[in-house]
């Protein structure tokens, strides 16, 4: 009951999951009865270039929770409890859910006009979103712990730099089958989403943001004097 407890604190990240979860386990269901077939789900599940010029508004937003793989959606969800939470707490579960779907939004768009060339391209899942909750959770509360991730405790603004790097390692270097530009446009979003944010919710975001600088001045300077 207390581990029940603890997963349902935060309830629109719960749901989130919850949702999900019963997404992927309908599309597993649909795929082995045959009744969702390859042209369906190019033509409802997946977004891309295609999808946005033709203004599919079905595919954008289902693409969203739609995710193939059991280790897509456990990796995935497993960020979305860990980041969706500290938001929730520190905004709240409406702005919770504002910063996470308009930050798909965003994702979607910046993935989809920077393959403009590739009308082939499709892409799938909630990363993109995640990515916007991991922007605010980083600025909002950069030194909570997680020890989800790897069984230690680490500090949600090292997962968030992590992300980053990446995903601009990853675009840098034109690799496939990880939709980085979807990641980086969901990461930048909160510097749209700050706008429509109160005040005081925008000075603790420019706040984190200070604290993240002078975190990363801090570690460059100490990598430079004892490492390098």
């Amino acid at each position: 009951m207390r581990a029940w407890r603890f997963v349902w604190e935060a309830k629109a990240t719960a749901w989130l999951i919850l949702l999900n979860v019963i997404a992927f386990i309908l599309i597993q269901i649909g795929s082995i009865t045959g009744i969702i077939t390859d042209s369906f789900t190019t033509s409802y599940l997946l977004d891309g270039p295609s999808q946005l010029l033709s203004f599919n508004i079905i595919a954008f937003v289902a693409n969203w929770f739609v995710h193939f793989s059991i280790g897509h959606l456990m990796g995935n969800m497993m960020f979305l409890f860990i980041l969706g939470r500290i938001v929730e707490k520190e905004f709240g579960p409406g702005k919770m859910l504002f910063i996470y779907f308009l930050s798909a939004v965003i994702s979607g768009i910046a993935d989809d006009v920077f393959h403009l060339t590739s009308m082939d391209y499709f892409a799938n899942g909630a990363s993109g979103a995640i990515s916007g909750l991991s922007s605010a959770a980083m600025l909002a509360s950069p030194f909570a712990f997680t020890y989800l991730v790897l069984g230690i405790p680490i500090p949600i603004f090292l997962i968030a730099w992590s992300f980053l790097a990446s995903d601009i390692t990853g675009v840098l270097a034109s690799s496939q089958g990880v939709a980085n530009m979807a990641h980086l446009g969901g990461f930048f979003a909160i510097l749209i989403i700050a706008k429509f944010l109160t005040p005081r919710d925008r000075n603790r975001l420019w706040k984190g943001f200070l604290l993240n600088l002078g975190t990363l001045v801090v570690l460059l300077a100490l990598y430079l004097l004892f490492i390098h």
